[in-house]
């Protein structure tokens, strides 16, 4: 993909209809590429994968699940269960209550991107922008990546998310681990 084409994707209007086996991450990302008729959508995929087993309740509590079954592709970065153990236990209650429903849609949203965003379309843009690229999020918002030595970094400073492991491919999209949540911008 061209950083023409990566531009026009960060500027995609975006909607978003809002409503564990026992494969490591990499093992997972290896058996989808060797069988690319076979790949399985984005929730069935976060369903076998053991370490992201949170994120993928928590996108089910969201309602999300239907949309990201759905033909629309789309690139979701999300977040380790290790992430998730970082979280306060109050604040992962609330968000896992109806209550706290419309916080954990807001929180998600920012984890999900719009189309599909290769590995190397992602490195293409970081290296062809000066060093960061932004893609936009079905939040509305921007998410900024930049190398920080061979990994790639969410956001800046302390509060940023890494890349950790290699993207998986499913059938609607790519799945990106990444070692801690995505704050909503303010």
């Amino acid at each position: 993909m061209t950083i023409g084409k990566f531009a026009a994707l960060m500027s995609l209007p975006v909607l978003l209809a809002l409503g564990a086996c026992d494969d490591s991450a990499a093992e997972k990302a290896a058996n989808v590429s060797e069988n690319p008729g076979e790949r399985e959508s984005l929730i069935a995929t976060l369903d076998g994968v053991r370490e992201l087993s949170t994120a993928a309740a928590m996108l089910k509590q969201a309602g999300l699940e239907k949309a990201l079954n759905g033909p629309a592709p789309y690139t979701l970065f999300v977040p380790t269960d290790e992430a998730f153990k970082a979280v306060d236990a109050d604040t992962l209650a609330r968000l896992n209550n109806d209550e706290g429903r419309p916080e954990l849609i807001a929180l998600l949203r920012y984890h999900i991107a719009p189309g599909v965003v290769t590995q190397e379309d992602l490195m293409s843009a970081i290296d062809g922008a000066g060093g960061t690229a932004e893609l936009a999020n079905v939040a509305q918002g921007m998410l900024a990546f930049s190398k920080q030595g061979e990994r790639v970094a969410i956001g800046s400073g302390d509060q940023a998310a890494m890349i950790v492991g290699a993207p998986i491919e499913t059938s609607n999209g790519v799945i990106y681990s990444i070692d801690r949540l995505i704050a909503p911008q303010e």
